[in-house]
């Protein structure tokens, strides 16, 4: 397994499979408990809504050992990028649709939803647009009647155009670790992709300037090499909407892919989140605070990727 930092402030660990189709997190008990309650409804809504954009589980685990004072649980998923075939994601948003502290670090490597703001990101999702809309208020009133709040939607940006600065990294697949890109090979032209020629790396762009605002480490995915329309087909529990290519207004292919998924889904609107929610209200405005009870979230959160859509 390859080790994965994220952002997550719940203190649990991340990995990928080898090949980077699947993610182990560790779960607490109350998570545990609470999916095999939801399980039932879980899998009979997946039977009804195979393009779901919600995150796949595999396998729920637990492991005793006589060095660990308590059984610890994991779980298996399908990671949001098991069909990225050897593309590398530019950026990647977490977004829950909240904007109150909702603004990478310098140094975190995913972005969130004031970011995906301030990058002017689209998701130029072409004739796909009104199905996707209409998957995503189905996910959200099944997660809203389980009373489940602070998900988010998980979106990698793969743009072959997209320019890469010299101190950019990519996540090494097979290592986990963001190593930093050769800086010879830094820069890209855009003019050369933009004609369909290749674009070959110059080692006198390397102090050239980039006119953008923020973007996250590159996420090189190193997997099977499949198309996005083989990937569709061949690749187990692949929504039609977890890879979807851009479209320009004129419905000609665009030159970004959106890798997407509905993640963290095992957070029920509990004792403590109701005291987050009043005690956070009394200090901002609580319209713009995560945690919010699950009616909310659901409205507002469809709102905000509804706006990123075209």
């Amino acid at each position: 397994f390859i080790d994965f930092t994220t952002n997550s402030k719940s203190g649990q660990f991340f990995y990928f499979s080898h090949d980077g189709k699947y993610m182990i997190k560790s779960q607490s008990i109350a998570e545990t408990r609470f999916l095999r309650k939801m399980l039932p409804a879980y899998y009979e809504y997946f039977r009804q809504n195979p393009d779901s954009l919600l995150v796949r589980f595999c396998g729920l685990h637990r492991v005793k050992a006589p060095h660990l004072r308590k059984a610890a649980y994991f779980i298996v998923m399908c990671s949001v990028y098991s069909s990225a075939s050897r593309k590398k994601i530019t950026n990647v948003y977490d977004l829950k649709g909240s904007t109150k502290g909702r603004i990478a670090k310098q140094e975190e490597e995913i972005l969130k939803d004031q970011d995906v703001l301030l990058n002017e990101q689209k998701l130029h999702l072409g004739k796909l647009r009104k199905g996707f809309l209409k998957q995503l208020k189905k996910d959200t009133d099944f997660l809203q009647n389980h009373r489940i709040m602070d998900y988010s939607l998980l979106v990698g940006v793969h743009n072959k155009l997209q320019m890469q600065d010299t101190f950019g990294k990519a996540l090494d697949i097979k290592s986990g670790k963001f190593k930093p890109l050769d800086e010879n090979c830094a820069l890209e032209s855009n003019e050369k992709a933009n004609v369909g020629g290749n674009s070959k790396c110059d080692p006198n762009k390397r102090n050239r300037k980039i006119n953008r605002v923020r973007v996250s480490r590159t996420l090189s995915i190193d997997l099977e090499d499949l198309s996005l329309e083989r990937a569709k087909s061949e690749e187990a529990f692949v929504s039609k909407y977890s890879v979807v290519n851009s479209e320009g207004e004129n419905g000609d292919r665009g030159v970004e892919a959106y890798y997407m998924g509905i993640i963290d889904i095992l957070q029920q609107y509990n004792g403590k989140k109701k005291v987050e929610n009043y005690i956070m209200g009394l200090f901002t405005d609580s319209d713009t605070i995560s945690s919010v009870s699950p009616r909310k979230y659901a409205a507002r959160f469809r709102g905000f990727i509804t706006k990123l859509t075209k």
